[in-house]
Parts: structure tokens; sequence; C-alpha cells
């Protein structure tokens, strides 16, 4: 656990400075293009104009790489919530297999209750949640069993579309978004099965 631990803080704390290097060379070609649209309304030089216009179109690329270091940066934080999860003295902050006891428990503690569903019929029960802190937001994370190993759910909103699947270090991460809202499931079980949890999941009825 421990070299998972390192390896949690070494890349997040890479995918934070690369994202800031990104942003940094945003602000530096937004204020770049600014100002030879300026030179180009004092002088009537076209060339400035002609300058400014390839500078936007390099802004969109960086602001498009940007948000890919951004998805990169909370895929490895969700990643790394799980892994101190499964290293404290309990991977929840409230146990329960009920949903309806588990649900209402995020009332008050963040923005909005994530969705819970019942799962025990098809072998992966629900044992509990969390608040879980990712890009500086605290967020839901619902956790599940499968057999000997545990499935972190964590549901985001506003910090980029999750990946469609993804391993490192042996950990498995699946994305999808239903209805404005991100999840993201990690596990260090076999992919199939997280796959089959995730679809699962996506087909359940509605907790209400």
């Amino acid at each position: 656990m421990r070299n998972d631990a390192v390896w949690v803080r070494g890349v997040t704390g890479i995918q934070l400075h690369h994202t800031t290097d990104l942003q940094d060379a945003g602000r530096f070609l937004g204020n770049a293009a600014m100002a030879l649209r300026a030179a180009h309304v004092r002088t009537g030089d076209d060339r400035y104009s002609d300058l400014a216009t390839q500078l936007k179109d390099v802004l969109v690329l960086a602001r498009e790489l940007e948000d890919e270091a951004r998805a990169g940066l909370v895929e490895d934080e969700v990643v790394g919530s799980h892994i101190r999860a499964l290293m404290g003295a309990q991977p929840f902050d409230i146990a329960s297999s009920d949903r309806h006891t588990v649900k209402p428990w995020f009332n008050g503690r963040i923005v909005q209750s994530p969705r819970v569903v019942d799962l025990a019929a098809e072998g992966f029960p629900l044992v509990g949640g969390r608040i879980d802190v990712i890009a500086r937001i605290p967020v839901p994370s619902l956790v599940y069993r499968y057999q000997k190993h545990l499935i972190s759910v964590t549901a985001t909103q506003g910090l980029g579309a999750p990946p469609r699947g993804r391993a490192a270090d042996g950990y498995h991460l699946i994305g999808w978004t239903d209805g404005g809202v991100s999840y993201w499931a990690v596990s260090d079980v076999g992919v199939h099965e997280l796959e089959k949890f995730v679809q699962l999941f996506r087909n359940a009825p509605t907790d209400g």
C-alpha cells in the first residue's frame, strides 16, 4: 500500500503542475492575441491581425490540452481516494447496506446526494459511503463489495468527462455520464467484473 500512496502523490503532483503550465500558456496566448489585435487597430497592418488569428488557433488547442490534463488530474485523485480509503481503518464514513440510510446521510454534507442503487442480489452489495475531496470539491463516493474486493463509485459535476476505461498499477477505472453527473467506478477487481458492475449500476432502478 505504501508504494501505491507514493505513486498517487507523485502522479497527482506532476498532473497538477502540467495543468498549471497549460493555464499559464493559455493566459499568455490570450493576452498576446489581444495585444496583436490592438496593434492592428492602431496601425492597420494586416500582419498583426493574421498573427492574432494564428495565436487564437493555438489558444484553442492549448485549452483542449488543458481540459485533457484536468481530466487526468481528476482521474488520479479519484484513484488516490480509493487507495487512501483502503489504507484507512475503514473505507467509508458511514457503514450500511441500506441505500435509504446511506443516501440521506449525504444530505447537508454535500450539495447533492448521489444516486444509490441496491445490487446485492447481483453479487455487489452496498457496504457504505464516504465523502472524498476531488479538485478541492467535496464529492460523494459509494462503496460496494464484490467477494473480497471493494468498488468505489464517485460522483462529480463540472470536473470534466470521465474516461470510458483505464487501468493503472492494478486498478481499473471506468467512467460514464448520466443526467449531467459524471461517475467514476474504481477497483482492483478484474475489468470484466467492473464492467458488469457498471452496467448493473447504470441499468438499476432509481433510488427515488
